[in-house]
């Protein structure tokens, strides 16, 4: 088995600095606990994972068994928030856990954890991973699972799994109300709409609430590739587009705060005023949003109640296994600051 992992490699994996993994790696001070305990379980993992260990995380036997999370790793706060109160629910139901990356280098070739074969895993909880294939597999073998969020297309497997994933349409549709109130009439989407349920809802909401006021999203004003927002030079490729959008909206509507945060660093270089010239609003509720100039209005997802919910679900299926399946929405909440004025 593997027992030394570089830090170059975790910084990679976790889109972390050097510095602060190595931090971590060597027990310094000046990193947040939940980055060091976000550093300590990608490095126990992997450890199980390179070893084909099917054992679980925690070092103390657990009488009902354990629970694989699968995950494609983005947005360290939010899987970090959703993976806390995971482990906590489960813990007090008996059960451990086992955590399953996927990293993108491998995602063209998504393997399934063995422990969901031999049946050594009592239950699966999968977040981020939007492969059809994917998800066919795990339904296919009725071992009990919940994912975090679905497809656009919610149909497509709607009664076969149990589906917990945040509410986004009543956040947005007031705060759109609410700007064409005070006069906007000109709006932008950041994200790609199609990428799952909870960031459609985000999209065609939007849409939906400037129909009811006799206004129409024009798509030129929006940046809806957001592949190249994880790159380096994602603020200077946003100005470029910002620069093509002629005359920008008045509102920027982003699907997560990280595109918010590059958005409004993008605007500001370029010369805009936030929210004299433009407003906006993100998504999630990172802590990176009040440490911005101006601080951003965003909605809080609530990270805490998915990854309870999520476990509470689980446990349930694990003990009812024929229960009628779930699609549960968790309540979102608009967390107003400097970035909009409303």
């Amino acid at each position: 088995m593997r027992e030394q992992f570089t830090i170059n490699e975790i910084a990679e994996a976790l889109n972390l600095s050097r510095n602060t993994v190595s931090k971590v790696v060597n027990n310094k001070d000046g990193v947040s606990s939940k980055t060091k305990e976000l550093v300590t379980r990608y490095i126990s993992s992997q450890k199980q994972l390179h070893g084909n260990s099917s054992l679980p995380l925690t070092s103390h036997p657990q009488s009902n068994g354990y629970v694989v999370f699968t995950y494609r790793y983005e947005n360290a706060e939010y899987l970090n928030n959703i993976l806390s109160n995971v482990e906590a629910t489960l813990k007090l139901n008996g059960y451990s856990l086992l955590l399953n990356i996927i990293r993108d280098d491998t995602a063209d070739e998504l393997s399934i954890p063995t422990s969901l074969y031999d049946g050594s895993a009592c239950g699966v909880i999968s977040f981020n991973i939007f492969d059809q294939q994917y998800w066919k597999e795990i339904t296919s073998m009725k071992i009990p699972s919940v994912f975090i969020d679905t497809f656009y297309a919610s149909y497509l497997f709607a009664n076969k799994t149990d589906i917990v994933t945040v509410e986004s349409t009543q956040p947005i549709h007031f705060l759109v109300d609410r700007f064409i109130e005070k006069g906007a009439v000109s709006f932008g989407f950041i994200g790609y709409p199609y990428y799952c349920y909870s960031i459609f809802q985000r999209w065609n909401t939007l849409k939906q609430t400037l129909e009811e006021h006799d206004l129409i999203l024009d798509e030129s004003k929006c940046i809806l590739n957001t592949d190249y927002f994880y790159e380096p030079d994602a603020v200077s490729r946003t100005k470029e587009l910002l620069k093509h959008m002629g005359k920008i909206p008045e509102v920027f509507i982003c699907s997560s705060d990280l595109y918010a945060i590059i958005l409004s660093k993008a605007l500001q270089e370029s010369g805009y005023h936030i929210p004299v010239d433009v407003s906006i609003v993100g998504f999630d509720n990172c802590t990176e949003t009040q440490r911005q100039t101006p601080s951003l209005s965003t909605v809080d997802a609530h990270p805490d109640l998915i990854g309870k919910t999520c476990a509470q679900v689980l446990i349930e299926r694990i003990s009812n296994p024929d229960l009628p399946h779930k699609f549960i929405l968790c309540q979102s909440d608009i967390v107003l600051r400097e970035s909009t004025d409303l």
